[in-house]
């Protein structure tokens, strides 16, 4: 009696888990049927990756911040972040060079700032007539300055002189302009050449 009893358990056990097996069976099955080429397991990745991006990062200025630069830097401006625009400000203190470096995932942004060394070279400047202008002499100045006392000297011409019955002398008008520079007028100039 013991020994049929002990065969039925058996049965019993065996069936149980033969069901346990087939279930389990069904459940992969099901689970490649709904996750192919692997998605479950890049689902998982991306999550895995979206959890650990979400770190914020604050922008940090790179080496450029505080140097001293004649052109807007173009190179290491954030050591970490996204560089804005750089602009050039000019405040009362002198000018310089701003710009951001802007964080992500929720990081702070960082101001950042070079000194502007621009050259005076670089600025505007008109040309100005010299001493000679709107003068009367015998003879045509000898000196640059006499000509222009800001930009290059460019030669003119003179006019074909005319005779002054007042004064009894011939005379002619020579004009010439003084060149600006970096965008700057031009000045026309003039004197009264007296024979």
């Amino acid at each position: 009696m013991k020994t049929e009893n002990s065969r039925f358990d058996s049965i019993i056990l065996f069936v149980v888990s033969l069901i346990g097996f087939i279930f389990i069976g069904i459940s992969l099955m099901a689970v490649i049927k709904n996750n192919p080429e692997g998605q479950l397991a890049e689902s998982n990745l991306s999550l895995l990756q979206t959890r650990t991006s979400t770190v914020p990062i604050n922008g940090i200025c790179g080496a450029s911040n505080g140097r001293v630069f004649e052109n807007s830097p173009t190179t290491e401006l954030c050591g970490t972040g996204n560089p804005s625009v750089v602009v050039l400000e000019d405040n009362p203190t002198g000018k310089f060079f701003v710009w951001q470096c802007i964080g992500s995932e929720g990081g702070i942004m960082a101001s950042c700032s070079a000194t502007a060394n621009i050259n005076s070279s670089t600025e505007k400047l008109n040309g100005l007539c010299g001493s000679s202008n709107k003068t009367k002499t015998k003879q045509m100045p000898a000196l640059q300055e006499e000509y222009c006392s800001a930009g290059n000297y460019v030669k003119g011409a003179c006019e074909t002189p005319v005779y002054d019955n007042v004064e009894k002398k011939w005379q002619s008008v020579c004009s010439w302009f003084c060149s600006g520079s970096n965008g700057g007028a031009a000045e026309k100039c003039f004197l009264t050449l007296v024979k």
